[in-house]
């Protein structure tokens, strides 16, 4: 309550920070955006501690003709179940 006592909330001088949940790395599986075409990943690492299928999962392919995604060779996983990404690794 706020000292006035009608009950409003205080207000602030300041816009209050936003609490935003940790989000993982751009590169990552399960990115927050949704993947496009002509997304590239470089030189990025991940240990997916064992329960994690691909470190890149593209799953935007089929309508990128002409504008793929890459994931290149200087990306490095550890501990996935499946490997680094489900298509081919670009060098």
């Amino acid at each position: 309550m706020s000292s006035s006592g009608r009950g409003e909330e205080p207000r602030y001088p300041y816009p209050l920070p936003r609490r935003v949940p940790p989000s993982p790395p751009a590169w990552s599986c399960c990115s927050p955006e949704p993947q496009r075409c002509g997304d590239v990943w470089r030189r990025s690492s991940s240990d997916l501690g064992g329960v994690g299928r691909w470190a890149v999962n593209v799953t935007f392919t089929s309508q990128c003709a002409g504008n793929l995604n890459a994931v290149y060779a200087s990306n490095t996983v550890t501990n996935a179940t499946g490997g680094l990404t489900n298509i081919a690794v670009t060098p």
